[in-house]
């Protein structure tokens, strides 16, 4: 596999007409905004699938009680993309991926000491506190990926 992976990428670097254009991985902003969507994608991933997992086949809700209980998480997701919209002329997009990631990594741990007794609204609260986090990181990220990416690069 790593030689197939390196001579692909050989590949893609010396012809004229790339299947992927690589070099567009140099672009900083670009590489590290993959990067966060990265860690965004397979934090959110791991809280909605094993939290959705737990409420169904662990606590046996029913599938309206374990959307419920993801509700407040979905709404306040909502509500931090809409704040984006205020908050831009007053913080940075990496201060508000950095204070997302951080309210994400809180919640995601809080969420780990969850068991057979947990109740239904601490877990709410805990899967808002993370949706706050993840509306604060999405948009910011989305806007620094394509920043600088023009026409000649896709």
């Amino acid at each position: 596999f790593a030689t197939t992976a390196v001579g692909f990428v050989a590949w893609e670097l010396s012809t004229p007409t790339p299947l992927i254009y690589l070099r567009v991985f140099r672009i900083r902003s670009y590489s590290t905004g993959l990067l966060v969507k990265a860690i965004y994608s397979a934090n959110m991933f791991t809280v909605l699938g094993l939290a959705g997992g737990y409420m169904v086949d662990l606590r046996q809700y029913q599938w309206t009680q374990a959307g419920l209980v993801f509700l407040p998480a979905f709404l306040a997701m909502a509500s931090a993309m809409g704040a984006n919209l205020l908050l831009k002329r007053r913080f940075s997009p990496p201060l508000r991926i950095a204070c997302g990631l951080a309210l994400m990594a809180l919640a995601t741990w809080r969420i780990a000491v969850v068991d057979v007794y947990t109740s239904k609204v601490w877990l709410a609260g805990q899967l808002a506190l993370w949706g706050v986090g993840a509306g604060l990181v999405v948009v910011p990220t989305i806007l620094i990926i394509f920043r600088e990416i023009g026409r000649a690069h896709v």
